[in-house]
Parts: C-alpha cells; sequence; structure tokens
C-alpha cells in the first residue's frame, strides 16, 4: 500500500517499506543479475567436476606420475576457485586475472604431459620429445607421441 511521503521537500511515492518504486526496481535489478551470475558459476563447477571425473578415469602406472598428476590436480582446483572470483573481487584487477588464467593452463598442459609420460613405455623421454615441437598441441599429436616412442 504506496503512501506519499515528504523529504527534502520532493513528493515521493512509496510502499510500506519506505522505499520509492525506482528504489525497488533497481534492488530487483541487481537481485536477477546476481542471481545470473550464480547460475552461470554454478554450471562452470559442474562442468569443471565432469571434466576432472573424465580425466581421473585414467589409471597411472608409475606411482611418481600418479603423485605429480594429484598435486598438480589439488593446485588447478584453487586457481580454478580463484578464477571464480573475477566475476567479483578480481573484476577490476586485470593482470591478477590474466596471471590465474595463465597459471590454469600451464596445469592443465602440466598434467596432459604427466599422463602422456606414464602411457608411454619411455616415460618422460617421450615427453621431451613431444615438447620439442611447438605446435605439439594441434591435430598431429599422436604422431608426434608415437614419433618419439620410435625414437625412445
Amino acid at each position: 500500500m504506496a503512501t506519499p511521503m515528504s523529504g527534502d521537500g520532493e513528493d515521493a511515492q512509496r510502499d510500506s517499506t519506505g522505499l520509492t518504486g525506482e528504489q525497488i526496481a533497481l534492488i530487483l535489478t541487481e537481485v536477477t543479475s546476481l542471481k545470473k551470475a550464480i547460475v552461470k558459476r554454478d554450471d562452470e563447477i559442474v562442468e569443471m567436476m565432469a571434466k576432472r571425473s573424465r580425466e581421473r578415469q585414467h589409471t597411472f602406472v608409475r606411482p611418481g606420475n600418479q603423485s605429480q598428476y594429484d598435486f598438480t590436480d589439488a593446485v588447478l582446483g584453487q586457481v580454478q576457485a580463484l578464477r571464480g572470483l573475477k566475476r567479483g573481487d578480481l573484476e577490476e584487477s586485470a593482470p591478477a586475472v590474466h596471471a590465474l588464467e595463465k597459471a590454469a593452463e600451464m596445469l592443465e598442459r602440466r598434467m596432459r604431459l604427466i599422463r602422456i609420460a606414464d602411457r608411454s613405455e619411455y616415460g618422460w623421454a617421450v615427453v621431451a620429445e613431444y615438447e620439442t615441437d611447438e605446435l605439439a598441441l594441434d591435430s598431429g599429436d599422436e604422431k608426434k607421441i608415437s614419433r618419439a616412442e620410435e625414437n625412445g
């Protein structure tokens, strides 16, 4: 039930909370925006968990590689949690956001290399050969890995 109230010489239509229609609209807009951000973040978390679940299906042959992978995966989880803050607290800190993005990329690459080393009979020698080619992440990956194993 809206009642006219005067304040600072102006008459504004206010509801029973003392807020104007314009203030209520602004609050609703902000709440809607926050809700969308939360839903988007939840979707990202579900996607990240699904990806990690798929990656965990790999059974490591060498215990040392398993240890390296688990540690890298744990650090990546922390970096990804921090990356989620960029929509809020870190939004104004572009260098920090960029650093987190780069760190996540580096960790994901390291995890990939650990899986390659573990899969190959020649272990880290294959990774060393694999890394010598800057284009190793393109569609020729399998050929490059096979060639490295043959040269092993």
